[in-house]
C-alpha cells in the first residue's frame, strides 16, 4: 500500500456509498427503500472487505493481534478470529477461510438445492460431523415442516454474513407463499458446513439456538 493509490476496497466502498446516498435522496424514499437496503449491505460488506486488508497491512507492517485488537476494541483472539490465517499443524499451509461473499453465495446454493429436494447435494457440504449426524431423511423432514405451514417456496432473501468466532456464520430469509422461515448456516475454516438451520422465526426463541 503506497501513499497516492487507495486500498483496492476502497473504490468499491465509495461506489457504495455514492449509490446509497442517491437513493436516500430520492423522495418519496418508499420507491427506492427495497434497493436502498441491499445497498446498504452491499457498502457493509465493501467496508468490512476494506478493515481487512488494513488489517492484514498492518500486520505485514508488524503489528501484532494485541494492537489490532487494542483499536478495534476486542481481544486479540477476536483480532484473529476475525481476519487472521490459520496453519495447519503439520503441513504449515493456511486454512483457507471464506469471505463474507462466498460464504453468502454458498448459502444461496445450498437452500437452492435444499428446496429443489436435492438433500444429496446439501450433505455433499456437510463436514464429517454433520454427516454423522444429520441425515437426508432428516433434512426432507425439516423442509417438510415448512413447506406444510408455509406452502410453496417462493425465494431466497436478505442473505447476510457474520465472523462467530471460527465460524462463519451466514443467515438468510426462506419465503414462502404464505410466510417465511429463517435458515442459517455455519461455515468451518475450510468452508465445510458445520450446522444448519431452518426454523420459524415468530416461534423459535432465538437465544435456545445453538448459533
Amino acid at each position: 500500500m503506497n501513499d497516492i493509490d487507495p486500498p483496492p476496497p476502497v473504490p468499491k466502498v465509495q461506489a457504495a456509498a455514492a449509490e446509497l446516498q442517491r437513493l436516500l435522496d430520492v423522495s418519496p424514499f418508499s420507491l427506492v427503500a427495497r434497493e436502498a437496503l441491499h445497498t446498504a449491505e452491499r457498502l457493509q460488506a465493501e467496508a468490512e472487505a476494506t478493515l481487512a486488508y488494513v488489517v492484514n497491512s498492518a500486520r505485514e507492517s508488524g503489528s501484532t493481534w494485541q494492537d489490532i485488537g487494542t483499536v478495534l476494541g476486542i481481544t486479540r483472539q477476536a483480532a484473529f478470529q476475525r481476519f487472521g490465517s490459520p496453519v495447519h499443524p503439520v503441513s504449515g499451509k493456511k486454512i483457507p477461510r471464506l469471505s463474507n461473499a462466498d460464504a453468502v453465495k454458498k448459502t444461496i446454493e445450498v437452500f437452492t438445492r435444499y428446496a429443489e429436494g436435492d438433500w444429496a447435494a446439501v450433505r455433499d457440504e456437510f463436514s464429517e460431523t454433520m454427516l454423522e449426524t444429520i441425515s437426508e431423511r432428516q433434512l426432507e423432514e425439516v423442509w417438510l415442516i415448512a413447506v406444510t405451514s408455509s406452502g410453496q417456496f417462493e425465494k431466497i432473501d436478505e442473505v447476510k454474513a457474520r465472523r462467530a468466532g471460527a465460524m462463519q456464520v451466514v443467515e438468510a430469509v426462506l419465503q414462502f407463499e404464505a410466510g417465511n422461515f429463517a435458515g442459517r448456516i455455519a461455515f468451518g475454516d475450510a468452508g465445510r458446513i458445520q450446522g444448519l438451520l431452518v426454523f420459524d422465526p415468530e416461534h423459535t426463541e432465538q437465544g435456545r439456538l445453538p448459533f
